[in-house]
Order: C-alpha cells, then sequence, then structure tokens
C-alpha cells in the first residue's frame, strides 16, 4: 500500500479516535482536537479531502454534543491550528510541539473571548473580559497537555506506520 494512502487511512483512524474520545468523559478542555487540526494540516497537503474531513466530523459531534453560544470562536481556534500545521514545512518534533504550545495559547485566547463576548457569564466591560480570562487560567494547562500530548502520539503513530511501510517496499536494483 502507498504510504500516501496509509497516512490518509491513519489520518481517519486518528480523527474517528478523537471525536469518539469527545463522548467520553474527561476533564474540562481535555481534547485532542487541536492536535488532530494540526496534524491534519501538516499531512492533508497530500490529501486536501482531510481539511475538510476532520473539521467535518468534529462539526457532526457537536451537533450530537450541542452548539453553544461562542462556538464560532472555538471553530476560528480549530482553524488557527489547522492553519498552523499547514505551515509546518518539515516533520521536525520541535516544530509541532511549537505549534501545539502557539495553538494552545491563541485557543484559550479566542475560546475564552467567545465566552465573554457571547454570553452573559461575565460583565461585558474590562474588568469581565480580565475575570473571565483568570477563571479560564485552571485549565489551560489540559489544552496544553492534551494538545502537546496528543501530537506526540499521532507522530509517533506515523512514525511506526511509515517505517513499516518503508520496510515492506522491495529493494530497487540499479
Amino acid at each position: 500500500m502507498k504510504s500516501e494512502v496509509k497516512e490518509t487511512i491513519l489520518a481517519i483512524i486518528l480523527a474517528v479516535a478523537v471525536v469518539a474520545m469527545r463522548f467520553l468523559p474527561h476533564p474540562v478542555n481535555f481534547s485532542g482536537t487541536l492536535a488532530l487540526m494540526i496534524y491534519v494540516g501538516h499531512v492533508g497537503r497530500r490529501q486536501k479531502i482531510l481539511w475538510a474531513l476532520a473539521p467535518l466530523m468534529i462539526l457532526g459531534s457537536d451537533y450530537l454534543l450541542g452548539f453553544y453560544d461562542g462556538i464560532s470562536m472555538v471553530y476560528a481556534g480549530y482553524a488557527f491550528a489547522l492553519l498552523a500545521g499547514v505551515l509546518i514545512s518539515r516533520g521536525r518534533f520541535v516544530s509541532f510541539l511549537f505549534s501545539g504550545l502557539l495553538s494552545s495559547a491563541v485557543f484559550f485566547g479566542l475560546s475564552n473571548y467567545g465566552v465573554w463576548s457571547f454570553t452573559n457569564m461575565y460583565a461585558h466591560d474590562q474588568m469581565g473580559l480580565v475575570q473571565c480570562f483568570v477563571m479560564a487560567l485552571p485549565f489551560f494547562h489540559y489544552t496544553v497537555i492534551s494538545t502537546v500530548g496528543g501530537l506526540a502520539v499521532m507522530l509517533a503513530l506515523r512514525t511506526l506506520v511509515m517505517r513499516k511501510s518503508t520496510a515492506e517496499a522491495p529493494a530497487r536494483a540499479f
């Protein structure tokens, strides 16, 4: 099987796993969704269907879980993570680590701005915005851990699949 096909199948399996895990009990903001978006952004450069497939799967799970005020900002964070994955030129872990950390920070900012601006949980003034971000800080580490950890798992699985792929390839004669 061609490596591009294996990579696409792995990305689809990872997307199904991330979506399925959204329905299981987990800590607040502990989700592999950002990791998936970064991963799919990177591997989707060869299989662009993944750029639509993974977000559509997340959208479908949100339909089942329920939409809420401010979800547009969450999707803006997902879009940023997808773009961060697209911009990774080489598959070095440090590039993925930086993308994971940056995407987590951007997601934190966007999603909490969405909570502040689209709900009535906080006053719609400067103090309310500050309070919204301060109250969200205890959950930020879950986003970072799940994103960076999720990327590490996804990249390790990709390495295993691709190594097996090259090991199975017949030697070429010159």
